[in-house]
């Protein structure tokens, strides 16, 4: 049997949790040729391909066991995969003591990159517009030979960038205390004055995206797009001056998209709305965590 409605008292506190994703700012790719392994040189660095010597050599795949190693590395997640994010840097003739450059097929040297971009590009005498010098060739033609970068005029020319860092930080009190709030009745973070804001820490421009769990304590309750049924709810979110509520995806685990194309150095403001339900098994408190995502555009 219900309970007369404007006998409920359930407090509701709410916490925003921002993501943090790191990167580092200020680093460019760097590669080099070096008699030792590459991850003598950093974490960072891998093996693009290897050089029997440093000037008038022939080429090999990593692992082609000769002494001199073309290294790449002051980004993060760099690979020599052909696949995903990448470029072919030389094309080979085969796996070892080979020629490079031309249109040799199944034995490409490749810079790839877990997440952000990557190129590579031929020039003569110079790098310029790029990050780094690979490697240079006898020429930019069919059976080339190769060479640490002042060995020939024909550069192998290579930038590469992470994706950007997406840092976002809640700047209000990161809780709603939703209050009292009678069965069948709403109440948000707007009558309450306690609209959240969240800032774009930088790195480039952001989505952002948010979810909500269900609301625990005592017998809990469970989102719904609509009530009608004991201790189901509905919980909404605004990111509009005048508020256009979209409600919550009802799989706790599944975020809704809240806004698009953020730049950096911006705010974005939240409001928040609760329908409680019209029938409770339990007088308990209830809490619920409201979390935002962050993602590069």
């Amino acid at each position: 049997m219900k309970n007369n409605k404007y006998l409920i008292r359930a407090a509701f506190c709410c916490f925003l949790i921002g993501w943090l994703i790191p990167a580092n700012l200020d680093a460019a790719l760097i590669c080099t040729v070096t008699t030792d392994a590459c991850a003598t040189l950093g974490a960072d660095y891998i093996e693009v391909f290897e050089m029997y010597a440093t000037a008038n050599s022939h080429a090999g795949l990593p692992a082609a066991s000769y002494a001199n190693f073309v290294c790449c590395g002051g980004e993060t997640g760099l690979g020599n995969a052909c696949a995903g994010t990448y470029r072919v840097v030389a094309r080979l003739s085969g796996d070892t003591n080979d020629q490079a450059t031309g249109s040799y097929d199944g034995h490409d040297a490749c810079l790839s990159i877990n997440s952000g971009t990557v190129d590579v590009a031929y020039q003569a005498n110079n790098c310029d517009g790029y990050n780094t010098t690979v490697a240079s060739m006898s020429g930019a033609t069919i059976n080339a030979h190769v060479g640490d970068a002042d060995a020939y005029t024909d550069k192998i020319c290579a930038s590469a960038a992470a994706a950007a860092a997406v840092s976002i930080t809640i700047t209000s009190d990161h809780e709603i205390d939703y209050q009292k709030v009678a069965w069948g009745e709403q109440q948000d973070s707007i009558a309450l004055i306690d609209t959240q804001t969240v800032e774009n820490g930088g790195g480039g421009a952001i989505d952002l995206e948010v979810k909500s769990s269900q609301a625990i304590g005592g017998t809990g309750w469970t989102m719904a797009g609509a009530i009608g049924t004991i201790d189901q709810f509905v919980h909404q979110f605004s990111t509009t001056t005048a508020p256009s509520w979209a409600t919550f995806d009802l799989n706790p685990d599944t975020y809704k998209t809240a806004t698009t194309s953020m730049a950096a150095g911006t705010s974005q403001n939240f409001d928040f709305r609760i329908t409680v339900p019209d029938e409770t098994t339990d007088f308990d408190p209830k809490s619920i965590t409201i979390t935002i995502h962050a993602v590069e555009s």
